[in-house]
């Protein structure tokens, strides 16, 4: 590992602290992963691209720290995982346990996906566990952890975005503790795109999977490129996940995330929201408790200004301005937070159960350049969000009462594509 870059300094400046101690002296842990090439993950390239620096790159996999004010610091100068050896480690996501960091490398011919062990001891110190498998197709964009029954094993599910008409699918992986094996792919090659709007959706484009809590071997899929969410159920019988329903999303909308709420209502089921990339809208949607499935909770809804973009605005060109990214729930259930790339905003809302509704509350300047990733601290405390064309990672406090966002502090993190917080 590269030396370690202090994150308080003594007053002579005399010495540097250790990792441990670091470790110590913060609330929790932070991993990022940055781009390593220019020009990633941009649906606008064909007409020049979103305007950034680009002369700056990701070096791999940072390691940070965030205190109990929210303050944000490296824990080391160099990444944890450097380009060589995890290149366009794009997104990640921790284990159920805190002892694992899955890696997808977003590669056009060779997606990969990577286990790394953390040390308990020194979080920057990550540990290779197997050898990086093939993510089944190309441009992995999503990994998370499946929690399933218990006399089953967890389940380590992968989103392929897939280029044009192929490499789109998911791929569904255990053994994770000894070193990731596969066990399923789903390739979605085969099914047509909503062509709601022909340059993106000419094919099924896979972008994220999520479960659904209190309810292990559930899982649910965004597919950007046909409209829908597809919703799948593990097999007792071989192990496998089986497609049981799909919930259409309005068309040219563009699925791109899904999340629950961590607990579900005792009558009216889990909640979830959906994030509609291409129309930069948000859609509320319930599992139904009496019968599984899937259902929208009335018209999405703009997280964007009704005078967004002027006329005048350069920015009009990408897609009329709008281009969504993620979403997620407050740690208390009550509110929604939902990044709008190229507006550089969250829209907060404030969820209503029991009319099952959602109320618009604010609109926060993100203080960076498309917000890319949004994560809520453990403590339910903070929100950190993801920069990748402003190359940095930003703070904001969560006021509970209310779901306000106040602006804490900025890290640099070039090409900052996903965070996860441990």
């Amino acid at each position: 590992l590269d030396s370690l870059a202090p994150c308080i300094e003594s007053k002579d400046h005399s010495r540097h602290k250790t990792a441990a101690t670091m470790v110590a002296s913060h609330k929790f842990i932070g991993y990022v992963g940055c781009y390593t090439f220019p020009r990633q993950a941009d649906p606008f390239g064909a007409i020049g691209g979103v305007p950034y620096d680009d002369s700056k790159v990701g070096s791999g996999i940072l390691a940070i720290a965030i205190s109990s004010e929210g303050k944000l610091s490296r824990l080391q100068d160099g990444p944890v995982v450097g380009s060589s050896v995890v290149p366009n480690p794009s997104y990640l996501s921790l284990s159920n346990d805190g002892r694992h960091l899955y890696v997808v490398s977003e590669m056009e011919e060779e997606g990969k996906v990577f286990t790394f062990g953390i040390d308990a001891a020194d979080p920057t110190k990550l540990s290779s566990i197997g050898n990086p498998l093939s993510s089944g197709g190309s441009f992995p964009c999503h990994i998370t952890e499946l929690e399933t029954p218990k006399d089953q094993k967890n389940l380590l599910v992968v989103c392929n975005y897939g280029k044009d008409n192929d490499g789109a699918g998911i791929s569904i992986y255990h053994g994770l503790d000894s070193g990731t094996t596969m066990v399923q792919t789903i390739p979605c090659e085969q099914h047509s795109g909503s062509q709601g709007d022909l340059t993106r959706q000419q094919s099924s484009h896979t972008h994220s999977s999520a479960g659904c809590p209190q309810l292990p071997g559930e899982m649910f899929v965004a597919d950007l490129g046909t409209d829908s969410i597809v919703c799948f159920s593990l097999d007792s019988a071989d192990g496998k996940m089986k497609q049981v329903g799909k919930l259409a999303a309005p068309r040219g909308s563009g699925p791109r995330s899904l999340v629950f709420q961590r607990t579900a209502h005792k009558t009216l089921g889990h909640f979830g929201v959906v994030s509609l990339e291409m129309t930069a809208q948000i859609l509320l949607v319930r599992r139904r408790p009496h019968d599984g499935c899937l259902e929208a909770l009335n018209s999405p809804i703009s997280i964007l200004p009704d005078d967004w973009p002027e006329a005048d605005n350069e920015l009009t060109k990408f897609n009329k301005g709008r281009w969504a990214s993620d979403v997620v729930w407050s740690s208390n259930g009550k509110y929604i937070f939902a990044a709008a790339r190229l507006h550089n905003s969250i829209a907060v809302f404030e969820f209503n159960e029991q009319q099952m509704q959602l109320q618009f509350l604010r609109r926060v300047p993100t203080g960076g350049k498309t917000p890319r990733c949004l994560t809520v601290s453990p403590c339910g405390c903070f929100l950190l969000i993801a920069h990748q064309h402003s190359h940095d990672i930003s703070s904001f406090q969560i006021d509970e009462a209310n779901g306000a966002l106040i602006f804490v502090d900025k890290l640099e993190a070039p090409l900052a594509a996903c965070i996860k917080i441990s």
